[in-house]
C-alpha cells in the first residue's frame, strides 16, 4: 500500500512547492501597482467582466460605492452587516440613487486589502477606506501601514475613483485592548497627514473621532467592534463628509 501511494505523495508536494513559489510577491513594495500604473496612460482595464458589478441588479446610473477594510467594515458585532447597509440606507432616504457594496474582511491587513485593491474598485465611482486595527494590534516590523494606505490613495485617484480615507476607529479604552489605541492615535496622525497631502483629490473622514464623541464606549460589542449604534455612528461621518463635500452630487454617468 506505501508503494502504491508514493506517486500520489509526490505530486502533492510537487503542488505544493509549486502554490508556494507561484504565492510569491512583493507585498512589501505597495507602490510597485503605483509605479507600473504611472508609467502608463492612466488606465486601467475593466475587470468586472466576473464580479457582481457586471450583473448587478441596479442600472446604469446607480452610484456605485465600495465599503472597504477589515471585520469593523464587515460589520462584526452588528445585526445586520455592519455600516455599509446603514449608509446606503441613509443615503437612499437622502434621494442619492446610490448603492454601497460591502468589501470588508474579517482578520485583513493593510498588505491583503492593497493587494485586492485594484479589483475591488473597478467599476465602482466611491472608495471608502478604513483599515489598519489589525495592523496595529499584530504589527509586522517589515512594512509600514502607512504606504499601504497611501498606495490605496494613488491607485484610487488614478483609475477615477473618489477615494474617502477613515481614521481607525479606537478599540474601547475600558477593555483589554485599550493599549492599542496609542498605536491608532500615531496611524491616524499619519493617515490625516498623507489625505492632507492629495487634497482635494482625497477626503479625510474622522470615524475615531466620531466614535469618541458620541458614545465612546457604549457603542462597543467588544473590544473593537461596535454595536448597531456603534455602526450608526460611523455610518453617520461617512455621510457627513460625502454631502457636505456634494462627492456624490458631482458624479456622472
Amino acid at each position: 500500500m506505501k508503494t502504491r501511494r508514493m506517486p500520489c505523495i509526490v505530486l502533492c508536494l510537487g503542488l505544493i512547492v509549486t502554490a508556494l513559489l507561484g504565492c510569491t510577491h512583493d507585498s512589501h513594495s505597495p507602490t510597485a501597482a503605483v509605479s507600473s500604473l504611472q508609467k502608463g496612460s492612466g488606465q486601467l482595464t475593466d475587470d468586472t467582466a466576473d464580479s457582481d458589478l457586471s450583473s448587478s441588479s441596479y442600472s446604469s446610473e446607480t452610484i456605485v460605492i465600495a465599503a472597504i477594510g477589515d471585520s469593523i467594515t464587515y460589520g462584526k458585532g452588528s445585526s445586520g452587516g455592519g455600516y455599509p447597509p446603514i449608509l446606503e440606507q441613509k443615503l437612499q432616504a437622502a434621494g442619492y440613487n446610490v448603492v454601497v457594496l460591502n468589501e470588508g474582511i474579517s482578520g485583513e491587513r493593510s498588505p491583503e486589502t492593497d493587494e485586492r485593491f485594484l479589483e475591488v474598485i473597478a467599476g465602482v465611482d466611491v472608495a471608502l477606506i478604513m483599515i489598519g486595527m489589525n495592523d496595529t494590534i499584530v504589527p509586522d516590523d517589515d512594512y509600514q501601514v502607512i504606504n499601504f494606505i497611501e498606495a490605496m490613495m494613488d491607485k484610487a485617484v488614478i483609475s477615477k475613483t473618489i477615494p474617502l480615507v477613515s481614521t481607525v476607529t479606537p478599540s474601547d479604552s475600558a477593555n483589554d485592548y485599550y493599549w492599542v489605541n496609542a498605536g491608532i492615535t500615531y496611524l491616524n496622525e499619519q493617515i490625516i497627514a498623507a489625505v492632507a497631502k492629495r487634497s482635494p483629490d482625497v477626503y479625510l473622514v474622522d470615524c475615531y473621532s466620531a466614535i469618541l464623541a458620541n458614545g465612546g464606549s457604549s457603542l462597543f460589542s467588544d473590544e473593537i467592534h461596535f454595536t448597531d449604534a456603534g455602526y450608526d455612528v460611523i455610518a453617520d461621518e461617512w455621510m457627513r463628509v460625502l454631502t457636505k463635500e456634494k462627492i456624490l452630487d458631482n458624479i456622472e454617468h
